[in-house]
This record gives structure tokens, sequence and C-alpha cells, in this order.
């Protein structure tokens, strides 16, 4: 899958891609990166949703508790000069 999506890649086109390792392991040499966070309260209630789980509050907590705060949801972020 790395291939295909490498072979999208042109000088004359740009990408705008989404995914867990898009930056690190797809592009890693790519002149623009932007990464988004958020809270493990916030990624909880996405994975919640995703699974098509109820909010509640218990739930919820056990969720957000299982990814302390500073984790990061894949492989650490890798700077390349």
């Amino acid at each position: 899958m790395n291939q295909r999506l490498r072979a999208l890649a042109k000088p004359d086109r740009v990408l705008v891609l989404d995914g867990r390792d898009i930056g690190t392991a797809v592009f890693p040499d790519a002149a623009l990166k932007v990464f988004l966070d958020a809270t493990p309260k916030v990624r909880a209630e996405r994975r919640l949703r995703q699974r098509g789980t109820g909010l509640e509050a218990d739930r919820l907590r056990a969720e957000a508790d299982r990814m302390p705060p500073g984790t990061p949801p894949t492989a650490p972020a890798r700077w390349r000069p």
C-alpha cells in the first residue's frame, strides 16, 4: 500500500493525506507535515463512537485512562532534518 500511495505523488500534484503512518512511514521526507493532537478524553470519545459504544461516564473514563496524556496515538514522531 505504501508503494501505491508513493506512486500517486508527483511534482505537479498536491496531496493531502490522513493516516497514522503517512508522515513517518509513507512520506517521511514530505515538505510539510501537520500533526493534530487530541486529549485522551477526546480520543476516548472518538474510539467509543467508532465502536458504537455508549459514552457513559465510567466507560469513557476507563478508555481515557488507558492512554495517559502525552502518550502518542501511534509510533512516536521522528525528526527528519
